[in-house]
């Protein structure tokens, strides 16, 4: 296993303050071809393993992140010697908050929504209480207003609740769902790999493939960075599918 030397070769750009969630997807995704990745994500040697390796591999990795972040980025984990301990912290110092998503992306609720229905909401999908949100959903007005269904399911992808994000899907009413708010949706169910819902939503929206909002990267992009498992043989066939039908 060879790691170069030039994080040009590594991955196309280092670690600044602007730009951790592109960066960590291009570094997860060379740490696991290099096949290191599993002693980032768990910091532990497995049961019977090899010690001597499993101390090669960290060192394999932690020099691979370190030489791909800017001065900044490295003045901070200079002196860990834990790969592990090193991506948790550049996390913490860096990954923009769950909560900048919400307000720079989910799209205020309207007219008549109380900010304190929509904060109750929110947290009963972050604690993946699927009961709570169906009552919830039962009981407010009719008509329910559309951007309380968007709202709750954009917080849905962005926790990783991929059962609630189906149930709240199938009640989204697409002829109302704007383009810029479909994007939003598709990009963070491609990140969380929630490729039903993505595709549906390419179906409806096929422009989005390539369409790029200003600031963001466009979807074809976000695909093509996507790691495994999204190459696993069943999910190849299935973006397979959609590739060749565009």
């Amino acid at each position: 296993m060879e790691i170069v030397t030039s994080p040009s070769l590594i991955i196309p750009e280092v670690l600044k303050k602007d730009n951790y969630e592109r960066w960590s997807i291009l570094m997860q995704h060379y740490l696991e071809l290099q096949n290191l990745w599993e002693v980032v994500q768990s910091g532990k040697m497995p049961q019977g393993g090899n010690r001597e390796v499993w101390i090669k591999k960290n060192a394999l990795a932690l020099y691979a992140i370190r030489i791909s972040c800017g001065t900044e980025a490295f003045d901070q984990i200079k002196k860990i010697r834990s790969a592990k301990r090193a991506w948790d912290a550049l996390a913490v110092m860096l990954k923009p908050p769950v909560v900048q998503v919400f307000t720079r992306d989910i799209y205020c609720l309207h007219q008549g929504t109380q900010t304190g229905e929509q904060e109750t909401l929110r947290q009963f999908i972050c604690d993946g209480d699927i009961s709570s949100v169906k009552q919830f959903l039962r009981d407010i007005r009719d008509p329910r207003p559309p951007e309380m269904l968007e709202f709750a399911l954009q917080v849905a992808i962005t926790y990783g609740h991929k059962n609630m994000a189906r149930y709240l899907y199938r009640d989204i009413q697409q002829d109302l769902l704007q383009e810029d708010r479909a994007f939003i949706l598709l990009q963070e169910c491609i990140t969380k790999k929630m490729f039903d819902i993505a595709l549906d939503l390419l179906h409806s929206f096929p422009e989005l493939a390539f369409s790029c909002p200003s600031g963001s990267t466009p979807i074809i992009l976000t695909l093509a960075q996507t790691p495994p498992p999204f190459l696993r043989l069943n999910e190849l066939g299935f973006w397979g599918r959609w590739i060749y039908n565009l």
